[in-house]
């Protein structure tokens, strides 16, 4: 037996492969550097394809080796691109944000509704939003790739519709990734680049295959990193980097997702403890767990997009404040530098 303190990669390599044939990488573009908090761009490497790394001043996980060019995420660039609410109903994105200058905005773009990215930042909106960590002038829209009964699975799965969430989160689908192409988000390990197709040949493999490799730190800078973080813990660590693991952890539970934990098993840790060992493992044993057993429901029908990234970015108003590219599984937005900008 597995101990479930390490399900969330041997989960991942039990994924049965599906009969249907996937579409690999028909929609590639040429990506410029973006410039944003975050940071890491990208080298080409003849064993692994693009694998970012880090620099000082830009993201560029960027498909474009010859040269490099600039350009900055605008709210002009994806107003208008539609996405489906979970009721099933099409509004451009646009509709969603505001233009009012005192009122901030959060668009997060969670990578699709199987990846853990998508759950973990959303578990840490939730109790950030519940805790009152955000200002009342903010909202939040959540972009996930996948269909809307994906959507909908994944509203369930979290308890969205929550009064003290649903009144402030805004969850929507977006089948073909068309918002993280247009904010051009970073398309993973081994995407093919067919731009330089004859200077680099493409390596056209099974989008699985580029999912677990991605899991154990295959152009995802950061993952192994995190992954031990969920074991160690971070018992220094502030207040904020244990909560919202507990919630979710109690969440789940109650959904039925395993490991279930009982609240007697936190009673008598000081409520200012930061992360304990194997707390954030556990969580990610539950999350891992739920997303193998509801493949099916949660990850998207399209094998490109199994290892699309997402990013974070903050409107006050139409002015996007800070942005954030995540570069790899469990490399997102740390949330504290999310709240100082909004």
């Amino acid at each position: 037996m597995v101990p479930y303190s390490f399900l969330p990669l041997a989960a991942a390599f039990s994924i049965e492969l599906p009969t249907q044939k996937f579409k690999l990488a028909n929609n590639i573009h040429v990506r410029p550097t973006l410039r944003t908090t975050a940071t890491g761009s990208t080298q080409w490497n003849k064993n692994f394809g693009f694998l970012p790394r880090s620099s000082i001043a830009l993201r560029s996980s960027g498909r474009n080796i010859d040269e490099e060019s600039t350009c900055e995420v605008s709210f002009e660039d994806i107003k208008g691109l539609p996405v489906v609410a979970t009721s099933d109903d099409e509004v451009p994105l646009g509709s969603l944000l505001t233009d009012d200058p005192n009122q901030t905005t959060v668009l997060a773009c969670l990578s699709h509704f199987g990846d853990f990215n998508a759950w973990e930042v959303t578990q840490q909106y939730i109790t950030a939003v519940k805790d009152g960590l955000f200002g009342s002038n903010c909202n939040f829209v959540l972009v996930g790739i996948g269909s809307a009964e994906a959507a909908r699975q994944f509203e369930s799965d979290l308890s969205l519709k929550d009064p003290s969430i649903d009144k402030v989160v805004t969850l929507v689908a977006d089948e073909n990734g068309a918002v993280t192409d247009a904010l051009d988000c970073y398309k993973g390990w081994l995407v093919i680049d067919k731009k330089h197709a004859n200077k680099w040949p493409a390596t056209d493999v099974s989008p699985y295959i580029k999912l677990l490799g991605m899991i154990v730190g295959l152009g995802s800078p950061g993952t192994i990193e995190k992954v031990i973080y969920g074991y160690v813990g971070d018992q220094n660590g502030s207040k904020r980097s244990r909560k919202w693991v507990v919630d979710a952890l109690l969440q789940g539970s109650k959904q039925g997702r395993w490991p279930r934990i009982a609240e007697e098993a936190f009673e008598g840790i000081p409520d200012e403890s930061g992360l304990r060992p194997f707390e954030l493992a556990t969580l990610r044993a539950q999350n891992g767990l739920h997303i193998v057993l509801n493949w099916g429901k949660l990850g998207p029908q399209d094998g490109d997009l199994f290892t699309r990234m997402g990013g974070t970015f903050v409107f006050r108003g139409e002015d996007i404040v800070y942005s954030y590219f995540d570069k790899g599984i469990l490399t997102y937005a740390p949330q504290d530098d999310v709240i100082t900008a909004s």
